[in-house]
């Protein structure tokens, strides 16, 4: 199965330049993603994708109010590199687009998706949203809608049940190509034997707060901007335990992660990530910082509000108390019980590699696989 990754020039997240996979390291492609580490980086990993950067201009609506702003666009356009003309793209000549079984793009903007459709039908057309709320008005004509925010408000073996599926299955769906497609809950993608071999995942001395984790502590919001006073409280987590604590990444102080000029953060953000112990994050997000620190074997302490981290901690990281009423203190008391017992982090580690690679990895990989062969009529 050879995947393509698209995306449109003035997208922010994932990588600012077109490259084949085969040509790249996976510090290469982390480095060619000037912000926003996360959610494309590790897909690409695991799906060894072929990437291409369009330029074209369909926004949804926080693409929209971000082209508002001088130095957005001045960033885009001075960092973007390799960009392809979608007509040099689109065509059968082009073997890394005429040759590939699956198409991925962050928000739905191949407008020329039914054209696409009825030249190449036997491609399986996929879309994700850079951000939850948004749409656009083509994501009802690509084959799967990979939603990333099912969960919410799910019990967890709910959450389960839905990633639980039997692909061998006798009563198997038929593709109905008049369909508008299907919406499936489906996990940012993870790559940890890969991250583990690109980072020193072994060595680890420090302890590292999600930024808006540190926010909320000190404010009582996830959502509010970060300052750098509102670091005591990590600090007074890290002296208790005798660890030294990882800086938050200059990029979050910045309106959307860009400002220009501007320098990556990608490498930085990944080698923090590798060198911690711990990572905690108990704001009420979707919680996608985790999942990377997983893939980094960090012990993980999560919040049951959101279902990345129901998907991935150990039942022993995993605060159900309401989030008003977790403060420093209550970290610094979980942490020392975690720290005193080498068994228990043995047994948290394990869990946490079972879960990531269940559901972040092989669902990732076979949901795909899954659904090309059904519109394949395989």
């Amino acid at each position: 199965m050879k995947t393509l990754f698209l995306k449109q020039k003035w997208t922010i997240g994932g990588p600012w330049k077109s490259f084949d996979y085969k040509d790249m390291s996976t510090r290469d492609i982390l480095s060619s993603q000037i912000s926003k580490a996360g959610h494309p980086f590790e897909m690409i990993l695991l799906l060894e994708s072929d990437v291409r950067v369009i330029n074209s201009y369909i926004p949804p609506s926080w693409l929209a109010n971000e082209m508002t702003r001088l130095e957005y666009r001045k960033a885009l356009n001075e960092y973007t590199s390799n960009v392809v003309e979608a007509p040099n793209l689109f065509t059968k000549e082009n073997k890394v687009w005429d040759e590939c079984d699956v198409v991925i793009t962050e928000d739905p903007f191949l407008s020329n998706i039914e054209y696409l459709k009825s030249v190449w039908p036997n491609k399986l057309y996929c879309t994700f949203r850079s951000e939850h709320g948004d749409s656009l008005e083509w994501e009802k004509f690509y084959d799967l809608h990979l939603d990333h925010s099912m969960g919410y408000g799910d019990d967890n073996q709910k959450i389960k049940d839905i990633l639980t599926i039997d692909y061998e299955g006798a009563d198997k769906a038929k593709w109905d190509s008049s369909d508008r497609g299907y919406s499936i809950y489906y996990p940012y993608s993870r790559s940890p034997e890969k991250i583990r071999e690109a980072f020193d995942c072994e060595t680890k001395t420090h302890i590292n707060f999600d930024y808006r984790t540190i926010t909320f502590l000190s404010t009582g919001f996830d959502n509010g901007i970060y300052k750098d006073e509102y670091y005591s409280k990590i600090d007074k987590v890290a002296n208790e335990l005798n660890m030294k604590t990882t800086k938050v990444s200059e990029k979050v102080k910045e309106p959307f992660m860009v400002t220009y000029p501007m320098e990556s953060d990608s490498l930085e953000y990944y080698e923090s990530l590798a060198k911690s112990k711990y990572y905690i994050s108990v704001s009420n997000r979707l919680g996608q910082g985790l999942v990377e620190a997983v893939s980094c074997n960090a012990i993980s302490i999560g919040h049951k509000s959101s279902p990345n981290h129901r998907l991935l901690c150990h039942p022993k990281c995993l605060f159900e108390k309401p989030i008003e009423l977790i403060t420093e203190d209550t970290i610094i008391t979980l942490l020392k019980e975690i720290e005193a017992s080498e068994e228990l982090q043995k047994e948290i580690l394990e869990y946490q590699n079972i879960m990531i690679n269940r559901y972040f990895v092989e669902y990732s990989k076979q949901i795909l696989k899954h659904f090309l062969k059904l519109k394949r009529g395989e």
